[in-house]
């Protein structure tokens, strides 16, 4: 691969300057337009160290997210984002609050659905589904016993609305060991009884408790997804392709033929690495419809502190069974390999972009900016475009008019095309011309 090929539309190039300032910007992966887009399937598999632990954390985040909106008073919308999943028994801010939650998960545990939801855990897999039903079962529960030892303390008051909490559990009838799966028609009647609670609820009272309702419905499913952050990096990219003459690319990447198909030289990833040493590649896209299953538990990416929070017991000196491979010398190459895999897989349906990244894994967030993600590039790294079919003269003339002013650092052997249909073997494909602009 001598050539890769950018397509862009003129409003990227010009507006944004990248042609003028010789970058790429790299995307959050959560904007792009493929939802599978880094999209990987999570499994819970651990003993009775690592769920204590889990339900531990999901107890602390939830009493910190319900702490947060009290104090907020309706005065913003409460969102997944306020759920502190990096929240650890060292970031409790006094010995109360720390008091309060360890009183609070030692009631729960002697509650006899939470134990029996605790014993399902520890003797089968979970997938994600079956995690949430039985988080969803549980919520109630946990949810009520915060809100009760809150008020003992005088912190807050409790609420209370009846809410249902008489569900039978489903008890898997899978071999132990082996990973659970929940009848999708369980879950949909749980949530059918959840929505006649709220239907049944008058308007004047669901405008008072509308967050209530969040917290008893919704919780769970945020929460989970705020997990993805413990074991997933944030990651940003840039994408190009091994080819140019394809329609459907000019018509998503470049305004329908509007735009233009930028040709770089192949080391432009050495550029790249010079100006931002966190940029890999280029790595090619693989297309395939299986989906990676991976381990939570196995992934979990934070420092010694959040790990011990994880992996040792109450006692501080007893492992978990994973904990050997968790910290095994290797984890970190291991780890890195997982991520570059999920995040250069694609369905198949989109194999004809022939696609090549550059990626920034943002582990310690310092790309959360836009104005971080800009990369520049040496201009001899850019080696010629392409217009398009449809693209106007008059940018066409802006374009050129850029490329006069940065003559004396362009590649030497920069050249101009012009992209245009042609009809061989009674097929109609996209050519290219070059044209002898002496600009």
């Amino acid at each position: 691969m001598s050539e890769i090929y950018r397509f862009r539309s003129i409003n990227q190039l010009i507006k944004y300057k990248e042609l003028e300032d010789f970058y790429c910007f790299f995307s959050d992966v959560k904007n792009f337009n493929d939802p599978m887009e880094g999209h990987f399937e999570l499994e819970w598999h651990g003993d009775s160290i690592l769920w204590r632990n889990f339900f531990r954390h999901y107890v602390m985040c939830l009493g910190d997210f319900y702490l947060q909106a009290s104090f907020i008073k309706g005065n913003c919308k409460m969102s997944a984002d306020f759920i502190d999943v990096d929240i650890y028994d060292k970031s409790l801010l006094t010995s109360l609050y720390t008091d309060l939650l360890n009183r609070t998960i030692n009631k729960l545990f002697k509650n006899t659905k939470i134990r029996q939801v605790f014993d399902i855990f520890t003797t089968w897999i979970l997938d994600k589904n079956a995690l949430l039903y039985y988080l969803e079962i549980m919520q109630p529960i946990i949810l009520e016993e915060i809100m009760n030892q809150f008020e003992k303390v005088k912190i807050l008051p409790s609420p209370s609305i009846n809410y249902p909490t008489d569900y039978n559990i489903i008890i898997p009838k899978q071999p132990k060991g082996t990973i659970i799966s929940i009848p999708e028609e369980v879950r949909i009647e749980l949530l059918s009884k959840r929505l006649e609670f709220r239907y049944k609820l008058k308007d004047e009272e669901m405008a008072n408790l509308e967050l209530l309702i969040m917290f008893y419905t919704e919780y769970p499913s945020m929460y989970l997804n705020r997990l993805m952050d413990l074991v997933k990096p944030n990651a940003y990219m840039t994408c190009f392709s091994k080819t140019y003459p394809n329609s459907a690319m000019w018509g998503h990447y470049a305004d329908n033929h509007k735009g233009v198909c930028l040709i770089f030289d192949h080391s432009l990833i050495d550029s790249f690495k010079k100006n931002t040493i966190d940029v890999e590649g280029f790595y090619e896209t693989q297309y395939s419809s299986k989906v990676i299953s991976l381990n939570f538990f196995l992934l979990i990416r934070y420092d010694d502190d959040h790990l011990d929070f994880w992996y040792k017991d109450s006692k501080n000196n007893k492992k978990c069974f994973l904990y050997d491979m968790r910290f095994n010398k290797d984890w970190i190459k291991d780890y890195g390999d997982i991520c570059k895999s999920i995040y250069t897989k694609k369905t198949i349906d989109w194999i004809y972009e022939e696609e090549a990244r550059a990626i920034i894994f943002d582990h310690n967030y310092k790309f959360s900016n836009d104005k971080t993600r800009k990369v520049f590039y040496q201009p001899n790294k850019l080696i010629g475009i392409i217009f398009g079919h449809n693209t106007s003269v008059s940018d066409k003339l802006r374009v050129l008019n850029i490329l006069k002013n940065k003559k004396l650092v362009l590649n030497d052997q920069f050249k101009i095309y012009q992209a245009f249909f042609s009809k061989i073997n009674e097929e109609t494909k996209i050519n290219i011309h070059q044209v002898n602009i002496d600009f």
